[in-house]
């Protein structure tokens, strides 16, 4: 569980300063390689903000460049995701695999 601690205090700002620099840059990149950046409206944008501060994937419902990204606003965020899961999956589940006396 320290090691779990320690990461979250570690990389967690991190994550945070990278969704929002993405979301101050997100409608400077509209293009027609991202078509639907124009139509995006800001609500939706602040909540994909705040979804991938969590590292977890936004659904596709939340697409906001049309690329059916897990993080459209911290392309490397995929990567944070998958190292985080098998962590928290060995931490939280580790309680359950125990033997019951």
């Amino acid at each position: 569980m320290v090691v779990f601690k320690r990461r979250i205090i570690r990389l967690q700002p991190m994550v945070v300063l990278g969704m929002t620099m993405g979301a101050i840059g997100f409608y400077y990149t509209d293009s027609t390689l991202w078509p639907l950046i124009h139509t995006v409206p800001l609500w939706k944008m602040l909540l994909v903000m705040l979804v991938g501060f969590t590292i977890l994937p936004v659904p596709l419902s939340l697409d906001i460049r049309g690329w059916e990204e897990m993080h459209p606003l911290n392309s490397v965020g995929w990567s944070l995701f998958l190292n985080t899961l098998p962590i928290s999956c060995t931490l939280f589940g580790s309680g359950s695999s125990q033997k019951q006396h």
